[in-house]
């Protein structure tokens, strides 16, 4: 990440990594510089999820709902198969 801070998918792998640690704290670190480039990485569901639990509601919503939308196509097209 050092070399490459931007890069919202590598922050995305690693915020999983202490996500299954229970380093919420590091993942919001290191995610909120990136949150409107987050999309539909998990990295937008854990950060979201943070906010959502800290009460900002807003900001997680606005995280959250591409993430979901996008979960929801690719089950409506598994169920057209």
């Amino acid at each position: 990440m050092a070399a490459r801070p931007d890069d919202a998918a590598r922050a995305s792998q690693l915020a999983e990594i202490y996500e299954q640690a229970g380093e919420f704290e590091r993942c919001e670190e290191l995610l909120t510089p990136l949150k409107d480039q987050l999309g539909d990485l998990e990295g937008a569901r854990i950060l979201g999820q943070i906010l959502a639990a800290g009460g900002n509601l807003d900001d997680a919503h606005a995280l959250l709902l591409p993430y979901v939308e996008r979960r929801l196509d690719r089950l409506h097209q598994a169920e057209d198969v």
